[in-house]
């Protein structure tokens, strides 16, 4: 191989990041702070947990053994960050040298970041992966299936099989390979926990779930691009002019910041559903668009508070996307449907009577349309 000792120094680095990561996990975060209360000294831990602060009571009897923890976090955390500017350095390198050997540093990193999940988190990366690409309808083969669930099990490590399937992919039919990769690639989206979650998230997140695809995975589309919708007669929706793209996704990413944690979690769903609906009109990439975006939006619900079933959308993938197209058509938009699923995804619907709920969860018919009716259609790319 070209390369080799690169290669090898530059995944050396990746397997001590990984240990590091790994020990990290069982560290507490936060920092200490004493307080006297009637003459007494009592310690605490305080950190912030998905926007809001938390203080817990440290026992007397635990407090060298937390103390110790924290101090090795931050000495475990210097030293990552000395093992990532060695990374930066290579990573450099390899631009210079060959665009290949650089691809295959951000696979490498990648798989990195799924063997540092704990073992706790993982099937849930794995359900998490399994929902998004259900939105496409698109299936992993079952050597795929048997390797993720070994590496769920601590018992393969990633880059095992990714990388191989990488590699191959080019032999097979897109579809197949599309299938096997983005249901790898949307676990380490999982994995990533973003602290922001802005334009630049979006393009990650479609730059990871489609790297290893396409070239232009996270690239802005330059072309525009039409769908004939049957929910809407066979109409298109307007999607943004590619000139617009990045303006309408930088005015969403002010909306999201304007989103409090502390807020009420109706509120937060609402807010959540408008912005993944604006988002899914702009149509950024040429492909991958929804799977991207409601990914986005499962994960930007999940930093506000807000655990929402995701598989709620792969069981009724035809529903979401037909809502999705019914929030597009400016004044005569319909939100509903969309609110409606979004909302029950968040366990929202519960309390109301048996009738109610069951009226607000039938995902069947949209405006007349039977989504069991939809089918997959291409899109239309046209000249400027």
């Amino acid at each position: 191989m070209k390369y080799r000792e690169l290669y090898d120094e530059y995944a050396d680095l990746l397997a001590r990041e990984t240990v590091l990561r790994q020990e990290m996990h069982g560290i507490p975060k936060g920092y200490l702070v004493t307080k006297k209360i009637a003459g007494k000294e009592y310690l605490y831990l305080q950190y912030t947990a998905q926007g809001k602060k938390k203080s817990e009571y440290v026992r007397e009897e635990d407090w060298n053994r937390v103390k110790a923890a924290i101090a090795r976090r931050e000495s475990a955390k210097e030293e990552m960050n000395a093992l990532r500017r060695e990374q930066s350095r290579l990573e450099r390198a390899a631009k210079i040298l060959d665009g290949n050997l650089y691809r295959t540093f951000v696979f490498l990193k990648q798989c990195a970041e799924m063997d540092a999940l704990p073992m706790e988190k993982r099937n849930d990366a794995l359900s998490f992966a399994r929902a998004m690409t259900a939105l496409e309808g698109l299936a992993a083969r079952g050597e795929t299936e048997q390797n993720l669930l070994l590496w769920a099990r601590g018992e393969k490590k990633f880059a095992d099989f990714y990388m191989k399937s990488l590699q191959s992919y080019r032999s097979e039919e897109l579809k197949i390979a599309e299938g096997d990769l983005t249901r790898m690639s949307m676990g380490i989206v999982y994995a990533r926990e973003y602290e922001k979650f802005n334009t630049e998230t979006l393009c990650d997140i479609h730059r990871t779930i489609f790297g290893g695809l396409y070239e232009w995975a996270g690239a802005f589309r330059t072309i525009p691009l039409m769908k004939a919708e049957e929910v809407l007669g066979g109409d298109t929706v307007r999607y943004a002019a590619s000139s617009e793209i990045k303006k309408q996704l930088d005015m969403a990413s002010r909306e999201i910041a304007r989103i409090k944690p502390t807020a009420d979690k109706k509120d937060i769903v609402f807010k959540i559903v408008r912005i993944t609906a604006a988002i899914w009109q702009t149509h950024p990439f040429r492909e991958g668009n929804t799977r991207s975006v409601v990914a986005f939006s499962v994960l930007l619900a999940s930093k506000l508070g807000v655990k929402l079933d995701y598989e709620l959308f792969a069981s009724h993938a035809a529903y979401v996307r037909s809502a999705l197209v019914w929030c597009t058509q400016g004044i005569y938009s319909i939100y509903d449907y969309l609110e409606r699923i979004y909302f029950d995804a968040a366990g929202l619907l519960d309390n109301q009577p048996e009738q109610t709920a069951a009226k607000q969860k039938d995902y069947s018919v949209i405006e007349g349309y039977k989504v069991a009716d939809y089918k997959e259609q291409p899109h239309t790319y046209m000249e400027e």
